[in-house]
């Protein structure tokens, strides 16, 4: 069947989400954040602990014309974005219309916002040579603008005063719907990536508009593995948590559709199929302290990083006594 594939646990999945490559671009990724919190200077991610964040694959066959949730979205967040405190605090220099002073690299809040997990970058790896018109992957190439666009949309004097555009009233949900309705400007800016190879990976930041092109009008199949940045966090460890429960017991990670088709499947990877590096993704084994202090020559840097890395820890490993 075309689509997003509901296989989450397989051998092939897990050994390119512990790949070194792909685990050193990630950590790579994460560093061009601003983690620092400049009010209380205090870390807000450790960049060099990358977590896995477990996803699905597309298998894009030609011709395939309708692809539900594909459409031009925003994950992470919808009515969110408005209501919630940490979000608020986010976008606060958009909504005082100071987009100049608006840093998108600015992690801030985003690690206390609702949505359950941050990744500093989405992204996926191909599994098969693709580009423009094969069913790919296309975007708004616009960070800061066209998120000023989405926040301030819904108080133009058009839209009725109890609708946020691209919030779902009927079913709700963290994805953010951009349509031609209320986002007609912006949609005319799409464009496909370029073409990759099977290997190459594509990123993106969170908040870049994206969506995946209605037909794919080439002759081989167009495949992905979803793979993203995710630096260690409270937050994210706390969705470590209930990921490696949801592993462990062949369910579905947490958010995610559970077709049960891995339950009792002999494609499913186990914990002593993983390396010491996907353990530690995982959650199932921690991360060595030495890799934070390494490169670090600020005491009071590594001090505060050191903070951080125990709270994680503690988190991640609450019956593991200190030593």
């Amino acid at each position: 069947l075309s689509g997003v594939q509901e296989m989450y646990y397989t051998r092939q999945q897990f050994e390119a989400r512990q790949h070194e490559n792909v685990h050193k671009i990630r950590i790579w990724l994460n560093k061009l954040w601003r983690s620092m919190d400049q009010d209380t200077m205090e870390h807000r991610i450790l960049p060099e602990l990358e977590a896995t964040y477990i996803d699905r694959w597309r298998h894009r066959l030609p011709g395939y014309k309708k692809q539900s949730g594909m459409k031009e979205h925003l994950d992470n967040g919808a009515m969110a974005r408005w209501a919630d405190p940490a979000w608020q605090e986010v976008y606060k220099k958009i909504m005082q219309a100071d987009l100049e002073n608006y840093d998108p690299w600015d992690v801030s809040k985003r690690t206390e916002a609702s949505g359950g997990v941050f990744r500093s970058f989405q992204g996926w790896l191909a599994l098969s040579s693709q580009g423009p018109t094969d069913g790919t992957l296309e975007v708004i190439p616009l960070l800061s603008e066209a998120m000023a666009y989405v926040m301030l949309r819904p108080f133009k004097e058009d839209v009725p005063v109890h609708m946020f555009c691209g919030v779902n009233e009927l079913q709700g949900g963290e994805t953010l719907e951009i349509t031609g309705r209320w986002h007609g400007p912006l949609l005319r800016g799409k464009i496909p990536v370029g073409h990759v190879d099977a290997g190459d990976s594509v990123w993106w930041h969170p908040d870049i508009i994206h969506g995946v092109e209605s037909e794919h009008k080439g002759t081989h199949p167009s495949n992905v593995l979803y793979i993203p940045a995710t630096p260690m966090c409270p937050q994210n460890a706390k969705y470590l948590v209930k990921q490696k429960e949801a592993f462990l017991n062949g369910d579905a990670p947490p958010g995610f559709p559970d077709l049960k088709l891995e339950k009792d499947s002999k494609l499913k990877t186990t914990p002593d199929m993983l390396s010491t590096l996907g353990r530690q993704q995982l959650g199932l084994e921690p991360f060595p302290l030495s890799l934070i202090e390494n490169g670090n020559s600020n005491d009071e840097e590594l001090h505060r990083k050191k903070l951080l890395y125990e709270q994680c820890q503690r988190i991640l490993f609450p019956d593991k006594k200190e030593s």
